[in-house]
Formats: C-alpha cells, structure tokens, sequence
C-alpha cells in the first residue's frame, strides 16, 4: 500500500547510495572522533535540499544539509563526541527530504557498529534498514 503522506518531488526521483568507505579519525587537541561517509546522488530533477543527521547510544545529533542534484559525489561529514564513540556502540546515519508539511521521507539510511583497533577509531557497517547485507570492504 502507498503513503498518502506528500513529499517533495525530489525525494520521488533522487536517491542516495553508499560511494566508498566510511573513514573515521580523532581530531586533533579534542575529544571528537571526525566521521566522512562517502555519498553519491543520483537522479534527475530540479537541484533541492536533504538533511541527515545520526544518532549513537541515546544521543541524536542537529541536522545538517545536503544538496540534491543528480550525478552529484559529496562526504557526510560529522563528529562525534569520543565519550559516546563506544565499542559495539550502533550509530544509525539518516538521509532525508522535508515536505512543506514537515513530513519526510528517508532516502537513504545505514547503520554501523563503533569500534577501536588500538587507539583508531572505526565503523563496521551492518545490514541496512531496507534489507540489504553490509557491503564487503576491499
């Protein structure tokens, strides 16, 4: 059964997929882990906006923008506070557009287990929300 839920035009034609390895490092002279995930839009349409944001343990980070625009390569870039960045800790990383309304549509989410070889900071990624298996790193 379809939503009834309206949602931007953008979000019916753009869709969003992984594009590479997740990269994970400490910042330096502070307590954050720095976080780039490699996305890729595809699509057609007219050039719009997403959001996404992640959440780690209890804590659900500000939004921040995105640009939606077929054949367009960016990071999602983000930090997180090193104190939640914990050993099998799950982060949930969201992709979505915004209707007039307020409502959204997901388009595209993953998730990934937290992890520390040493003192390097990592994310293992786990099967996806729509089902999908976690991509093969090499």
């Amino acid at each position: 059964m379809r939503s009834s839920i309206p949602v931007p035009r953008e979000a019916d034609i753009f869709k969003v997929e992984a594009n590479g390895s997740e990269r994970c490092e400490l910042a330096p002279n502070s307590s954050f882990v720095r976080v780039q995930v490699p996305v890729r839009i595809v699509g057609e349409g007219r050039i719009g906006e997403a959001t996404f944001h992640y959440s780690i343990g209890s804590f659900t980070s500000k939004e921040a923008k995105l640009l939606l625009k077929g054949d367009f390569e960016t990071n999602l870039r983000f930090r997180v506070p090193q104190e939640l960045f914990r050993p099998r800790e799950r982060l949930v990383l969201e992709v979505f557009a915004k209707s007039g309304e307020g409502l959204q549509k997901v388009l595209w989410a993953k998730r990934y287990e937290a992890g520390w070889t040493g003192s390097v900071p990592h994310l293992e990624p786990m099967a996806d929300y729509l089902g999908e298996a976690p991509e093969e790193n090499g």
